[in-house]
């Protein structure tokens, strides 16, 4: 539910003609039941691909033109960026993922990522859209997003202000 699979599915439907690839990496709660969906929908462009290594993560995300985060509309899905947001700018990948305040607190539309609707495939599909036909775009977003995870998600850099303070307050005892 938090990723939002279904409308990932539906994006993917409607992206048919456009000659797009969906691989969906992971075996969640719902994995059977997107799978229904997917058939039921008749989506020929979507793969289920279920768990992986994390060693051969970085392989698959090496390899795709854009990556997704989530675009659940549960209160959880609007107030987290889930681990995989994080590893997609590590890696220097487009990345599209839901507008909610967690997001926006990070990322900047069209700077970082794309930011789409929160449950709205037809939004998602124009945001990929967007981006198979804007190569420089792809290209900013991917390397902004590097560089946004360079300057703020280093280990050393999310420990600093805890280990300022642990020193100040050491100090004063």
């Amino acid at each position: 539910p938090l990723q939002g699979i279904e409308v990932i599915i539906r994006a993917a439907k409607q992206l048919e003609s456009e000659d797009i690839q969906f691989a969906l990496i992971g075996k969640g709660q719902t994995y059977k039941e997107m799978q229904l969906v997917a058939q039921k929908l008749g989506t020929t462009n979507v793969r289920f691909m279920g768990q992986m290594p994390m060693e051969e993560l970085g392989n698959e995300l090496a390899k795709a033109h854009i990556c997704l985060g989530i675009f659940g509309t549960s209160q959880k899905a609007l107030r987290v960026i889930p681990h995989k947001v994080y590893e997609i700018l590590c890696a220097a990948r487009p990345l599209i993922t839901e507008d909610s305040p967690a997001t926006q607190s990070l990322l900047r539309h069209e700077k970082h990522a794309l930011l789409s609707k929160p449950g709205d495939a037809q939004s998602l599909a124009e945001k990929i859209l967007l981006l198979k036909e804007n190569e420089g775009l792809r290209n900013t977003i991917a390397q902004n997003g590097r560089q946004l995870f360079l300057e703020k998600f280093q280990p050393e850099t999310i420990v600093a202000p805890l280990t300022a303070w642990l020193k100040k307050s050491s100090s004063q005892v």
